[in-house]
């Protein structure tokens, strides 16, 4: 699990995990995933292998981030993090 606060102007980009599913739980602010805006308290389910975002934030946020690889409890990793597209300037 990742407590995670984005800073104003901040994007994640596109991006997928390899073998891992992600549950984002927006605690505060504005976040967006793929263009929509997503209030807080909102929990957003990302499966395996499923390319998602991009996760732009006007005025930041804060998310908590769980990866999960199909139930088993593992370390995090951030190697498997692979962007899918690039983030214009």
């Amino acid at each position: 699990m990742l407590h995670l606060k984005m800073r104003p102007g901040s994007v994640i980009p596109a991006h997928i995990h390899d073998g891992v599913a992600e549950v984002l739980y927006i605690v505060e602010g504005g976040f967006m995933n793929e263009g929509r805006p997503h209030a807080v308290g909102t929990s957003l389910h990302v499966k395996a292998d499923q390319s998602h975002g991009p996760h732009p934030t006007k005025n930041g946020c804060t998310i908590l981030a769980l990866w999960s690889d199909k139930g088993a409890i593992q370390n995090a990793n951030f190697d498997d993090f692979k962007v899918t597209t690039p983030v214009e300037a």
